[in-house]
């Protein structure tokens, strides 16, 4: 159980970490007025509707909305960390969501992020006492 609990905060520090580092670009590469508009990397609404509904940073355009989503998920990153284990898949919804936003930017780190958030969400855990 131990490692289990160092895993999931391992992962929710990383996390944590991308949120950090992407902070500085989200105006210029995740918002409607910066270099990748949601016009430009998604298809329209009415030719991938589930797209535009699973991915929360295609709702809206501005830089509010974006800075709100990963503010969101890096609190939910700290509260998977420390043992809330329905964060785990909050965590993972919001960054395959920013990751589906600007396809572009994504690296094999991202993808690799986004396997061990499903492992650190889906990894059993027996109670502490047991």
């Amino acid at each position: 159980p131990r490692c289990a609990r160092l895993f999931r905060c391992w992962v929710a520090g990383v996390l944590v970490l991308d949120c950090v580092d992407r902070w500085s670009v989200l105006e210029w590469m995740y918002t409607d007025t910066g270099a990748l508009p949601r016009t430009a990397v998604l298809p329209a609404p009415h030719e991938d509707r589930l797209l535009w509904v699973v991915c929360a940073h295609a709702w809206h355009g501005s830089l509010t909305w974006v800075r709100a989503l990963v503010v969101l998920e890096a609190c939910a990153a700290v509260a998977f960390g420390l043992g809330v284990r329905w964060c785990g898949a909050l965590t993972w919804w919001l960054h395959l969501s920013i990751c589906v936003r600007s396809a572009p930017l994504i690296y094999i780190l991202d993808r690799y992020l986004n396997l061990l958030l499903l492992y650190a969400t889906l990894l059993p855990t027996p109670p502490a006492d047991g």
